[in-house]
């Protein structure tokens, strides 16, 4: 019978685990372009809901979930910085000191 667990790789076995990288202040512009980007996009389909047929709720609505999706995804990126930052600290200064050197972190 055979086992379903997943096997690694032959290349990635005896692979050096790589150091996290912080994210960099160009990648979290980035990030809130895209978000005020689609706070637009919303904006145009509120007012689309607004003018089909002139009632109020609509617009609302459509905020709503367009400010939903973008305080989930916040927070998600939020997280994301936080663990990369935590695991950051706890490398060896070798490490982080070799990835400097490398200028992995722009």
């Amino acid at each position: 019978m055979q086992s379903h667990r997943k096997s690694t790789p032959p290349s990635a076995k005896g692979a050096p685990r790589r150091a996290p990288e912080l994210p960099n202040s160009r990648s979290l512009m980035i990030i809130l372009g895209i978000m005020a980007a689609l706070f637009v996009w919303g904006t145009l389909h509120a007012a689309g809901a607004y003018l089909y047929n002139l009632d109020m709720r609509k617009p609302f609505v459509v905020y709503a979930f367009v400010g939903g999706f973008l305080a989930f995804w916040g927070v998600a990126v939020m997280l994301r910085n936080r663990r990369l930052r935590r695991e950051f600290e706890r490398l060896p200064d070798s490490d982080v000191d070799d990835q400097h050197a490398d200028g992995a972190n722009g």
